[in-house]
């Protein structure tokens, strides 16, 4: 897989290079993608926070693993298009399927290196070519949020059956605020070309 180039994201600005390269495809359109997916994922920690009180950490951790999944077909709806994916992947992984790939993995570095200089991150946009052809890369940080503490925070009252189901997990004890991971939108041009072309993109 071929590395083209990463650009940071600046929602009110559209550099010329940036156009050139996803020929044309207004900014705000990939920025609506991501923060749709965003709040539908937010959604679905809560219905898994829900599933972890009522009925433990295994239910909890079956219904996580599914939210990839579930995420890409809602938001191949929401785009009218097939030619959409949707990933979760870090550097710390709880399950090594989620463990970024290197071209994730260098966004996800300057994300960690924009947290520690005190600044907020912003999506990157990823622009590859592989065995698909192109596609675009929406990479959006996740940070450790409440709701993710009390199975990543460091007094996780389930660090036994995180140990025994996820023997490799290099994501517990995570800080408030700190780096989680990243939610990662894979898009085919053509895909992206006919979401900015409809007239309407509510959900």
């Amino acid at each position: 897989m071929k590395k083209l180039f990463v650009l940071g994201v600046i929602f009110l600005l559209v550099t010329a290079v940036f156009v050139v390269a996803v020929s044309g495809q207004p900014l705000r359109d990939l920025g609506i993608l991501g923060e749709r997916a965003r709040e539908r994922f937010n959604e679905m920690v809560k219905e898994d926070l829900e599933i972890l009180q009522k009925n433990g950490f295994y239910q909890a951790a079956k219904y996580f693993r599914t939210i990839p999944e579930e995420l890409t077909y809602w938001l191949q709806d929401f785009v009218g298009d097939y030619r959409v994916r949707v990933k979760l992947l870090a550097l710390s992984y709880r399950n090594i399927g989620n463990l970024a790939p290197p071209m994730v993995a260098e966004s996800l570095e300057s994300f960690r290196t924009s947290l520690k200089l005190g600044d907020t991150p912003l999506p990157q946009i990823i622009i590859q070519e592989g065995d698909r052809g192109v596609e675009y890369l929406y990479v959006l940080p996740l940070r450790v949020k409440a709701s993710c503490l009390p199975c990543h925070g460091p007094h996780s009252p389930y660090a036994s059956s995180i140990e025994e189901l996820y023997p490799e997990d290099q994501a517990l004890g995570l800080a408030l605020g700190s780096l989680r991971g990243a939610l990662v939108i894979e898009i085919a041009p053509e895909a992206l070309n006919r979401f900015a072309s409809r007239p309407s993109k509510n959900p």
